[in-house]
C-alpha cells in the first residue's frame, strides 16, 4: 500500500459507518436462542478495538447486559460465572491465533454455547461455514485491522441487535466528515514531532485514549502511552519530575465530563507546563458519544499519519509484528 493510499483509506473511513458493506449468515440462530447474560468479545489488535468502545458506549446505546472483553488465548475465566454468554469472535485476517484459540476451545466443549463469528475471511471464516455458525464478513482490501475499525464496530453492533433489538445506534456515514481534520491533524503532528506521547482522558473516554496510543503506536512508530484521570494524579504524574526524557501530553476532554475532572485536568496542565512538558487539550466533539468516538477515532488516524510523514517512515508496516509473528510460528 503507498503513503497516498492509506491517507486515501482515513479520509473515506466515514464509509465504513454504517450497515452496508457487511453481509451475514444464519444470524437468526442468535434470534431464537435464549437471551444472553453477558457478552464475551475476543479479538486482538485493531481487531480487538471494537470491544472498547461497545465496553464504554454499550449503555448510551440501550444496551444492558455485561460486556467483557478478552486479548489472550483460550478463553475468559469468568465466562463459566454466567448461565447463557454470547461469545462473538473477531478477526480481520480471520487467523488470529489467540481467537482462534478460544473459539476451537469453545467449539470443543460439551455444553451448546451462542458463539457468532466476525472476520474478513482465513481460518475463522472456514470454521464458522463448518460449524454452521452465525458470521459477519465484510470485503476490506487494501485496508490494515486498525483502518477497517468500523466494519468490525458496525459488524458486531450486527451481531448485537440480533439478541438485544433495542440498541439504538446511527448510521453516521454523512454525519461524520474526516476531510475536516486534516488541519487540526498537521498541526498536532508538527507539534509532537518525535516526543513520547502521553494521552490522557476521563472514565469515560479510556477506550479512546486506548486508540490513539495504538495508533500512534503503530502508524507512527511512536511510543506513546494512556491513562485516566483521576487515576493518574495517583501514580504517574510523579514521573515529570524528571526531566531527561522528551514528552508531549494530548488530554482529551469531554464537554460533559463531570465538574471536578474538567478542574483537575487543567490543574495538571498548568503543572505541566510548569515543568515545561508540552501539552494540548483537544476536545471531543459531538452530538452523542458515537459521534465524539469516531471523529476523536480519524483525528488520531490521520495525526499519526502525518506523524509518519514528518518522520519519514511507513505508516502501514509493521516490521517487528510481523518478525514476532514468524518467529512465534
Amino acid at each position: 500500500m503507498t503513503v497516498e493510499r492509506y491517507e486515501e483509506n482515513i479520509l473515506a473511513f466515514n464509509k465504513q459507518l454504517g450497515f452496508s458493506g457487511l453481509s451475514d449468515y444464519n444470524l437468526g440462530k442468535l434470534k431464537s436462542s435464549r437471551k444472553p447474560d453477558a457478552v464475551m468479545i475476543l479479538g486482538m489488535g485493531g481487531s480487538g478495538l471494537p470491544q472498547n468502545i461497545i465496553a464504554k458506549l454499550g449503555p448510551s446505546l440501550g444496551l444492558r447486559t455485561a460486556i467483557l472483553d478478552w486479548k489472550d488465548y483460550g478463553l475468559n475465566p469468568y465466562a463459566g460465572f454466567f448461565k447463557n454468554p454470547l461469545f462473538i469472535f473477531i478477526s480481520f485476517s480471520g487467523n488470529t491465533a489467540e481467537v482462534i484459540s478460544g473459539l476451537q476451545k469453545l467449539i470443543k466443549g460439551k455444553k451448546k454455547k451462542s458463539i457468532a463469528v466476525i472476520a474478513g475471511g482465513g481460518q475463522m471464516r472456514g470454521i464458522a461455514e463448518r460449524f454452521n455458525l452465525p458470521f459477519v464478513t465484510y470485503s476490506a482490501r487494501g485496508l490494515t485491522p486498525r483502518e477497517a475499525l468500523g466494519y468490525n464496530y458496525y459488524a458486531l453492533i450486527k451481531v448485537l441487535r440480533s439478541v438485544f433489538p433495542g440498541i439504538k445506534t446511527r448510521n453516521l456515514s454523512k454525519r461524520i466528515k474526516p476531510t475536516g481534520f486534516r488541519n487540526a491533524a498537521k498541526n498536532l503532528a508538527k507539534q509532537i514531532g518525535s516526543r513520547i506521547t502521553l494521552v490522557y482522558t476521563d472514565s469515560a473516554h479510556s477506550h479512546l485514549g486506548y486508540i490513539w496510543k495504538t495508533n500512534l503506536n503503530e502508524t507512527a512508530k511512536l511510543p506513546a502511552f494512556n491513562n485516566v484521570i483521576p487515576e493518574f494524579l495517583h501514580n504517574e504524574i510523579t514521573a515529570f519530575e524528571n526531566k531527561h526524557y522528551p514528552f508531549f501530553a494530548i488530554f482529551l476532554s469531554d464537554p460533559a465530563a463531570p465538574g471536578i475532572i474538567k478542574e483537575k485536568t487543567e490543574v495538571v496542565r498548568k503543572i505541566l507546563t510548569t515543568v515545561k512538558i508540552p501539552n494540548v487539550s483537544l476536545k471531543l466533539a459531538g452530538r452523542n458519544e458515537e459521534e465524539k468516538t469516531w471523529n476523536s477515532i480519524i483525528l488520531s488516524h490521520l495525526t499519526g499519519f502525518y506523524l509518519a510523514k514528518i518522520n519519514k517512515i511507513s505508516p502501514t508496516q509493521t516490521r517487528l509484528i510481523d518478525q514476532l509473528k514468524h518467529l512465534t510460528k
